[in-house]
């Protein structure tokens, strides 16, 4: 199924919110760039939230606004890890009062759908709201459940977007566990407005994705690919970039590859981070990662570990 892309926005390390063109991460940098959140948050209100809460928030916000969108039909949203910050904080108070005289509020906002919870209180929503924790395929099960959302109503505009930070702790504990080898840990968030049908706003489409969960090799996850190409009725010349977050050789007769991670990090929702540089690419705002113009067709690839593989196809409408 096709989606329509009428507005986005997000933080990264090579994006901050509301910046038209992408950056170099700065060297060594894991963390996504610095923000002014007051755009559209009041500050009364963003001095409360933690890290994660900012990023999400606010970005689906300003890509509500690209949108020209008051109020969407539903939002689904994606996390692997959740509000890791104000969770060690409930955690490190829990420990120092001895687990007496708690303040229930760093629980409530540890929850993994405080970012879908906090939309929906920030602009009056009482309409379909769903997160998905699905490890390092969260952002791709957001949009399997927006294609079942679009198939029962058509005309609707739905928010998808996939967020997950990275802080001193959750940063320790991932190098002692070398959960990623020779990469860096990253964090992020995408939101994006999509419909199923183009409107006068629609700049975009994700033409089609394939995800398989479970063990992947080689082989399967080039088929998975070549049903996806399938699927769309297109050939391989057509693909002009390839977003490659997988250590498998992928070669495209006209494409050139490039290693998404090293720009979003690594964190279970970067593929969200990975369309929104599709996105700058595909509009020419990514001439600082990405050398080559005229670019028609992205194509996204991940893999993490044993979980899965995912693919989805990006181009202009």
């Amino acid at each position: 199924m096709k989606f329509y892309i009428n507005g986005s926005a997000g933080v990264s390390p090579f994006l901050g919110l509301g910046e038209e063109a992408c950056s170099i991460p700065e060297e060594g940098s894991r963390f996504a760039r610095e923000s002014d959140y007051k755009q559209v948050i009041n500050p009364r209100q963003s001095r409360r939230m933690g890290k994660l809460l900012k990023m999400g928030v606010g970005s689906a916000l300003v890509a509500l606004k690209n949108a020209g969108l008051e109020k969407p039909d539903a939002v689904i949203t994606g996390t692997g890890y959740g509000c890791l910050q104000d969770t060690e904080k409930f955690l490190g108070v829990m420990v120092e009062n001895e687990e007496t005289l708690l303040n229930p509020t760093a629980f409530i906002l540890s929850t993994h759908n405080t970012v879908g919870g906090q939309i929906a209180l920030f602009m009056g929503l009482t309409g379909y709201n769903f997160t998905y924790v699905h490890g390092a395929f969260s952002f791709e099960n957001c949009l399997v459940d927006a294609q079942t959302f679009f198939h029962e109503n058509p005309k609707a505009q739905v928010l998808v977007g996939g967020s997950d930070e990275l802080t001193p702790t959750s940063l320790q504990v991932l190098e002692g566990l070398d959960c990623a080898p020779d990469q860096q840990f990253g964090e992020g968030a995408g939101f994006f407005s999509l419909s199923a049908e183009k409107t006068e706003k629609s700049y975009l489409a994700i033409e089609g994705y394939r995800v398989k969960f479970g063990t992947t090799n080689d082989e399967s996850v080039k088929q998975m690919i070549s049903d996806l190409l399938a699927d769309c009725d297109k050939k391989e010349e057509e693909i002009d970039v390839v977003l490659s977050g997988t250590d498998i050789e992928l070669a495209f007769p006209n494409a050139e590859t490039i290693d998404f991670k090293q720009y979003t990090g690594v964190y279970p929702t970067a593929i969200s981070g990975a369309l929104l540089l599709a996105e700058k690419v595909l509009l020419g705002k990514a001439s600082a990662l990405i050398d080559k113009k005229g670019v028609e067709r992205v194509l996204i690839v991940n893999t993490h570990s044993d979980e899965g593989a995912s693919c989805m196809l990006v181009g202009k409408c």
